[in-house]
């Protein structure tokens, strides 16, 4: 099992820069992400990526040879809806079997 956060920023352009915003965010996420393995008890190693979700999802499961994506809901996403949206790209992109819960 490994576990994968992708983290959206907004892409960097010539007048502005998101770098280090980007690495706040992405700093901020790997914390979360390492309180709710303690909470839950949950002994796997993680990444913690800045990307678009689909591709960074699809990168890591090429690089890793995975069998098998499994995904599920934050708790905005029943407020925004966003699940679709995302889920989509990641269920078309994916070499492997997509698990939604």
């Amino acid at each position: 099992m490994y576990l994968v956060h992708v983290v959206e920023t907004p892409p960097s352009t010539l007048d502005v820069d998101f770098g280090s915003y980007k690495k706040r965010l992405v700093d901020a996420a790997d914390l979360k992400l390492r309180e709710l393995k303690a909470q839950l008890e949950i002994h796997a190693p993680h990444a913690v990526i800045d990307g678009r979700v689909s591709e960074g999802i699809r990168q890591e499961v090429v690089r890793r040879n995975a069998d098998l994506i499994i995904t599920g809901r934050g708790h905005a996403q029943a407020t925004f809806n966003t699940m679709w949206s995302r889920l989509y790209p990641i269920i078309r992109r994916s070499p492997c079997p997509v698990l939604s819960i």
